[in-house]
């Protein structure tokens, strides 16, 4: 499938009480790395998205993965977003978050797997109990869209307006679709 990651890593993390993605895990990783570990074990490559001047954090990146700074990331996760696809060249972005490391590989496999069968689908997003999850698979027509959006507004805004046979919901039986990471507590809810 002509897709790329898209690893949105630029957040301020203000309820964490320090940079959140340096954070030790219990397996000993930090949550960012672990994070993106899932897709690239998934096969995927791409792109990671961090904040202005901080691509020296973020070193030893796995093949594949590039890393970016968006100048504009404190103006909110629009920003990032949209920065974060203007860097994809194929036909499909994988958009998934550096805060949300228990999601299962399996998942990301049966997403892309869904998007090669899309028949007419413009996006994909991963739902536990019909809740909907992280990642969402992104097709490049929606690109210019949910690059106008502006604030902290997440692509869900643009997603609500697409008909109903243009969006897909996929059910999985993974509760990592929904769990981030936004207090240091959350750090040990790793169910995988």
């Amino acid at each position: 499938m002509n897709c790329e990651l898209v690893l949105l890593a630029a957040g301020q993390a203000k309820r964490f009480g320090s940079d959140k993605r340096f954070a030790e895990l219990p397996n000993g990783k930090a949550l960012w790395r672990t994070s993106m570990q899932i897709y690239v074990d998934a096969g995927l490559s791409g792109h990671l998205v961090v904040g202005e001047n901080e691509s020296s954090k973020f070193h030893k990146l796995p093949e594949g993965i590039q890393v970016h700074e968006c100048t504009q990331a404190v103006d909110g996760m629009s920003r990032s977003l949209a920065f974060g696809l203007k860097q994809v060249k194929a036909d499909f972005a994988l958009v998934a978050l550096a805060d949300m490391p228990f999601l299962r590989v399996a998942t990301v496999l049966r997403l892309l797997d869904a998007a090669n069968k899309r028949g007419g689908v413009r996006a994909i997003q991963a739902s536990y109990m019909n809740k909907p999850g992280h990642p969402k698979v992104l097709s490049r027509y929606l690109f210019r869209d949910l690059c106008s959006l502006k604030g902290d507004q997440g692509g869900i805004a643009v997603l609500k307006k697409l008909p109903g046979n243009q969006l897909k919901s996929l059910e999985l039986n993974d509760p990592g679709i929904l769990s981030d990471v936004d207090v240091p507590s959350d750090l040990f809810l790793a169910t995988n």
